[in-house]
C-alpha cells in the first residue's frame, strides 16, 4: 500500500457500515470488469485510514476513505500492481463535504511521495439519479482541479467512471416503472416528514390515487404506518386531528427508518444528522407538534419543484436540484425551515427558508437572524456549502412581513460587514401571482418601516438568453454557487 501501514488494523469482526462495504465491493469490481487482462486483488483495507503529521506545528490529521486495494496484473511475475482509493458517492452527501479529504490527499502526496509516479489512483464512483448523475460526475471533476489550484499542486490522479454503471449492476433505467417509483415515496417520506398525497403526487408527477397504493405497499413491508390522531401530543387542537385524517399523512417505522438508513449507506445517527431521517420518537413528536408549520414548508419546496417543472415544459432548463429538511440542515442552535439548490440553466442558486406562520415577536425574529450571522461569521457554514446561501423568507400576513424584514434591517445595522441577502414575501402574494414562487413578488429587507410601498422583484436573476447559456461552463463554482 502507498503511505506506508496503518497505525492499527482494524478488527473486521468489529467493524460497522455494511452497506458502505459491499458499495466499495462493487465499485472495485466495476474497477477490474473494464481490464483486459485478469487481476488479482493483492491488497484489501476497509476503511483506509492514515494520519498526516504536519512539518510546520506538529498537528496530526486523519485521512480516511472507505476503501483502498492493490490489483496485481499479468500472468507472469513482472506484473505490474496498482494501488487504488476507492471512493463510493451514492450523492447523500454535498460535494463541499469532501473538499476536506481532497485537501488531505493533496498534502499526503507532497509529504509522502518522493516520486509521484507511485501516487495512487483515486476511483470516484458516483451512483445517483439518472437525471443528476452526469452534473455530478462534472462537479467532481471540477472539484478536483479546484482543489489541486488552490493547494499550488498538480490534480491528484483520479478518474471518475461513468455514472449508474456500478453499484447497481444491470438494472433498467426507466423513471416512471413501479419499483422506481415505490423507491422514490420511501425515500421522499423518509428525508422530509409530513409530506401528504398531493406535494408527493406532484413531485413525482402521477395521481394521488397512485400515492395511495405505492405507500399502502410499503406499510405492507413494515416500513411506513398513518399517522392518526392517537399519535398526536397531548393538547393538540381538534381542528389538527381533522387535518391529519383527511391528508393521509404517513411516517416511518422503526424498520422504515433503519431501512432509509441501509439506502443511505450511512449509519442511524448520520442518517438523521445529515438527511433528516427521523431515528426517535421524541423527534417525531416535535414534527407533529408543528405540523401546520411543517405542512407549510413543505409546500414552499413542493410550490418551488412544479414550478420548474412548468418552465421546462415551456421549453427552459430548470429544476429544484437539492431539497433538504429542517433537521438536514440544522446545526446547533442554527435552525432553518429547510436548505434547497435551484438550477436555472447551467447556474446553482442556493437559499435557506424561513417559514413563518405569524406567531413568533420581533424578538424571537431577532435571535433567529443573530444565529445567521453567527454561522457566517464562524465560516461553519463552508463544509457543507461554497459561499453563504441566500435567505428566503415566506409568512402568512402582511404584518408578519413587515416585523421579519424591520428586524432583517436592524440586524444589518447591528452587525455590519456585509449583510444577509434576504427576500420577503407572503403565501398570498405567492398564490395570487401567475408564476408562483418564481414571480416579482419578492421584496428585501425596508430601510425606514415608515416608508411607502417598496417594489417587488423575484428572487432569481433574469433568465439568461440562450447565447450566453450556450457559453457557460460546468465549472464547480456554476454547479454550487451556493
Amino acid at each position: 500500500m502507498r503511505y506506508g501501514e496503518p497505525e492499527r488494523w482494524r478488527d473486521p469482526a468489529r467493524q460497522r457500515g455494511t452497506p458502505l462495504l459491499v458499495a466499495s465491493y462493487r465499485l472495485l469490481a466495476a474497477v477490474a470488469s473494464g481490464r483486459e487482462q485478469p487481476l488479482q486483488v493483492c491488497v484489501w483495507e476497509y476503511p483506509w485510514i492514515r494520519i498526516i503529521t504536519s512539518t510546520e506545528g506538529g498537528r496530526r490529521r486523519h485521512v480516511r476513505l472507505p476503501a483502498a486495494a492493490v490489483l496485481q496484473s499479468g500472468k507472469t511475475g513482472a506484473a505490474v500492481a496498482e494501488a487504488l482509493l476507492l471512493l463510493p458517492d451514492i450523492g447523500t452527501a454535498p460535494l463541499a463535504s469532501y473538499r476536506s479529504t481532497l485537501r488531505a490527499l493533496v498534502d499526503m502526496r507532497r509529504t509522502a511521495l518522493a516520486d509521484t509516479e507511485d501516487e495512487p489512483v483515486l476511483i470516484v464512483g458516483v451512483a445517483t439519479s439518472p437525471g443528476s448523475s452526469s452534473a455530478r460526475a462534472q462537479a467532481w471533476r471540477s472539484l478536483l482541479q479546484e482543489v489541486a489550484r488552490r493547494a499550488g499542486e498538480p490534480p491528484l490522479h483520479a478518474r471518475v467512471p461513468a455514472p449508474q454503471t456500478w453499484l447497481g449492476g444491470s438494472r433498467n433505467n426507466d423513471d416512471r416503472r413501479p419499483a422506481h417509483q415505490l423507491d422514490e415515496v420511501f425515500a421522499l417520506v423518509a428525508r422530509h416528514p409530513l409530506l401528504t398525497h398531493e406535494q408527493l403526487a406532484s413531485l413525482l408527477q402521477t395521481s394521488t390515487g397512485r400515492i395511495a397504493r405505492l405507500e399502502a405497499e410499503l406499510r405492507e413491508r413494515g416500513w411506513l404506518r398513518p399517522v392518526t390522531a392517537e399519535h398526536l401530543p397531548l393538547g393538540t387542537h381538534a381542528p389538527t386531528h381533522d387535518l391529519v385524517k383527511r391528508l393521509g399523512l404517513v411516517e416511518l417505522t422503526a424498520a422504515g427508518r433503519q431501512e432509509a438508513a441501509r439506502r443511505l449507506l450511512v449509519p442511524a445517527a448520520l442518517a438523521r444528522r445529515g438527511h433528516g431521517v427521523m431515528s426517535s420518537d421524541a423527534s417525531r413528536r416535535r414534527f407533529l407538534r408543528q405540523l401546520q408549520h411543517t405542512l407549510g414548508a413543505n409546500a414552499f419546496f413542493v410550490e418551488l419543484a412544479a414550478a420548474a417543472t412548468e418552465v421546462t415544459v415551456r421549453g427552459g432548463d430548470e429544476a429544484l436540484v437539492e431539497w433538504r429538511s429542517a433537521t438536514a440542515c440544522a446545526h446547533g442552535r442554527f435552525r432553518p425551515d429547510g436548505y434547497g439548490r435551484y438550477r436555472r440553466g447551467p447556474w446553482r442558486f442556493g437559499f435557506f427558508l424561513e417559514y413563518d406562520r405569524g406567531t413568533e415577536r420581533s424578538g424571537q425574529y431577532a435571535t433567529k437572524l443573530a444565529t445567521y450571522y453567527r454561522y457566517r461569521a464562524t465560516g461553519a457554514y463552508r463544509r457543507d456549502y461554497q459561499t453563504f446561501p441566500l435567505l428566503l423568507v415566506v409568512t402568512t400576513s402582511e404584518l408578519a412581513e413587515e416585523r421579519f424584514a424591520h428586524q432583517a434591517y436592524l440586524a444589518q445595522e447591528r452587525y455590519g460587514g456585509l449583510p444577509l441577502s434576504v427576500f420577503l414575501t407572503t403565501t398570498e402574494r405567492i398564490q395570487a401571482h401567475p408564476e408562483g414562487v418564481l414571480g416579482p413578488v419578492w421584496r428585501g429587507p425596508r430601510t425606514e418601516p415608515s416608508a411607502g410601498p417598496l417594489a417587488r422583484a423575484s428572487w432569481l436573476p433574469a433568465r439568461p438568453c440562450r447565447a450566453v447559456a450556450g457559453q457557460a461552463t460546468s465549472s464547480l463554482s456554476a454547479l454550487e454557487k451556493r
